[in-house]
């Protein structure tokens, strides 16, 4: 199934999206790459899940959902150092 998926994808079903974040400090590879491995791996087909961010200050927190039929899945995600 996964691969039928990917395979509609390739064909251009739906646009493919670029998205790049650029990061300083070792935090980034110790947090926020593991966190976005994670959403990777959860959010295939199937598997749909709410993100909540500051779920404990009514103020500043905020709701995503990650939609399982695959229409936010990440098909790749690349890590590097940026040689200055």
């Amino acid at each position: 199934m996964l691969n039928k998926y990917l395979q509609c994808l390739q064909e251009g079903m739906d646009p493919t999206y670029y998205i790049t974040i650029e990061c300083t400090g070792q935090a980034a590879k110790e947090t926020l790459l593991p966190l976005l491995e994670y959403l990777k791996r959860q959010a295939g087909i199937g598997h749909s899940f709410p993100i909540v961010v500051d779920p404990e200050d009514s103020e500043y927190k905020k709701e995503f959902y990650m939609d399982g039929d695959g229409a936010a899945h990440i098909i790749s995600i690349k890590s590097k150092v940026r040689e200055n």
